[in-house]
């Protein structure tokens, strides 16, 4: 008998035994998609019946079956399969169950409806819009009163999967995220203009923007108007970003006119993330995610133009917080290629104003960064100092004069203020000085002339009392005279104390042991 798995069998004996090891094709039922109520679609597609018709009028020549089969894919289900992935953003398997298909086929159903949309990329999205570029002007001064402005530019990070392959540090952003950074314009529809999908999460937003053939072309002005960044891009005369500290009254409100108008490239990423929840998380190797990004942009545009209900808004993924590690338990990648990605790597661990502190030598690309040595000397010199004057200034703040005489007591203060930067703090010097005084001199103290005592030189010439101390009568009581201070050491050193009032108030100026006060 011949073998019964054999492609060509001819013994009837092989050809029983083969139909009976063979198991049977069932095909599971499919619903038409276009069937339910416009609620439905919205829900699980995104779109309404007539925009998934529409969809599917643009993509029936690229995705239709050329089999005989009667069991192939139409394309109203291979359309809504995809559409139910980019808005679900679930696994394949979920999305088979759901809509009665394998796994297979849903796989090749999405890729085929994103590669159909990429062909679109330039009928749905082009710079500066769709209107006249006069409207757009007056679109965006509607907003906040800025004028000429035809575009908000900024940058968002869709996340991926780890790749695989000798690049993958280059798609670790500053969060320690695999990701990809993509560029985005819009227009005050948030409606997308431009859209730059293809830098791993390691590259910074002005690197995205100075390479990408807009900039080249605003540059040669092409376009007459402005864009508007944030301060992570240079300001140039065709790129608008804010003044990092405002000192009139007209910076503050460019600030906030700016700030205002180029909040719609934030709701645009809301909106498109919000409808299409594959970005938040994408399962795929890098190159199919920048595919299936473009891809959810031309929808986010169709749905844009054709009034399509919008979705619940969700907060943009905040890529300050503290990450997800995702590499192994302390989420360090386990190497690093070049010296730039292990200082990025320690700029992400830094936080409050370490992290700000790192953020911003780093988008000024400060000398430090240039290798890991350079970034922990200079980490050294600038968080040590911090640190010891930290403690010096809570030194200061416990400083008692306890059995010590006042004029040391001064001298170690005099000290600890040099050392801690108090020297322009004059108001925080003295009631920190008075509060370590004793009982006896606080008292004393307190009932002089702050003013005049903390800085003799703004008296009054003609209201002024100079006496000069022979002697530095500290721990002394009252009565007592310069001879009977112990400290002796001190009687050639002469104390100059200006106070105000007249001759007679201070008819003994010997009797007072304040002349060490002078030298704080």
């Amino acid at each position: 008998m011949a073998c019964p798995f054999i492609d060509e069998v001819v013994d009837e004996g092989a050809i029983i035994i083969r139909r009976a090891f063979q198991r049977e094709r069932t095909f599971r039922g499919r619903a038409d998609p276009l069937a339910f109520s416009d609620y439905y679609l919205h829900e699980r597609y995104r779109f309404s019946r007539e925009g998934i018709a529409y969809i599917c009028r643009l993509l029936s020549p690229h995705i239709t079956n050329s089999t005989r089969g009667n069991k192939a894919l139409t394309v109203p289900q291979t359309v809504c399969i995809a559409l139910c992935f980019f808005a679900s953003g679930t696994f394949l398997y979920t999305v088979g169950d759901a809509e009665n298909i394998s796994k297979a086929s849903v796989c090749r159903s999405v890729r085929i409806v994103y590669l159909s949309l990429k062909k679109l990329l330039n009928v749905f999205i082009t710079f500066p819009g769709h209107r006249a570029i006069h409207s757009i002007r007056q679109a965006f001064y509607g907003i906040a009163a800025f004028l000429n402005v035809i575009g908000a530019l900024d940058c968002t990070h869709v996340r991926i999967k780890r790749p695989s392959g000798p690049h993958e540090a280059d798609f670790v952003n500053r969060k320690s995220l695999h990701s990809i950074n993509v560029q985005m314009i819009c227009d005050a529809d948030c409606i997308i203009t431009n859209v730059e999908a293809k830098w791993p999460g390691s590259v910074h937003d002005s690197r995205i923007f100075r390479a990408s053939s807009l900039s080249h072309q605003l540059a040669q002005g092409q376009f007459s108007g402005v864009l508007l960044g944030d301060k992570g891009y240079a300001c140039l005369p065709y790129l608008l970003t804010p003044y990092q500290e405002t000192q009139t009254e007209a910076q503050h409100n460019y600030n906030i006119a700016h700030a205002h108008t180029r909040a719609r490239t934030e709701m645009a990423f809301g909106l498109i993330k919000s409808r299409f929840q594959c970005l938040n998380y994408l399962r795929v190797i890098p190159q199919r995610a920048c595919d299936i990004v473009v891809a959810c942009v031309v929808l986010h545009n169709i749905a844009c133009l054709r009034r399509e209900r919008q979705p619940r808004m969700v907060v943009e993924q905040d890529w300050d917080i503290e990450g997800i590690f995702d590499d192994n338990e302390i989420g360090r990648p386990r190497t690093f290629e070049t010296e730039e990605s292990k200082v990025a790597f320690v700029l992400t661990l830094l936080s409050r104003r370490a992290a700000l502190w790192g953020k911003a030598v780093w988008e000024n690309q400060d000398q430090c960064c240039a290798s890991f040595h350079s970034l922990s000397e200079e980490m050294k010199i600038v968080f040590d100092r911090a640190v010891a004057c930290k403690e010096v200034d809570r030194e200061l703040a416990d400083l008692k004069q306890g059995n010590h005489s006042v004029a040391d007591y001064s001298i170690q203060f005099r000290t600890l203020v040099a050392v801690c930067k108090w020297k322009r703090k004059h108001c925080l010097q003295f009631p920190v000085f008075m509060s370590g005084l004793s009982f006896l001199f606080s008292v004393f103290f307190s009932s002089l002339d702050r003013l005049c005592l903390w800085n003799p030189i703004h008296s009054s010439p003609s209201t002024d009392y100079t006496f000069h101390l022979h002697g530095l009568l500290i721990s002394a009581p009252v009565s007592c005279s310069p001879a009977d201070s112990p400290h002796r050491h001190f009687l050639d050193h002469h104390r100059t104390l200006s106070l105000p009032g007249s001759p007679s108030d201070f008819a003994s100026p010997t009797c007072y042991p304040v002349s060490c006060y002078s030298c704080v």
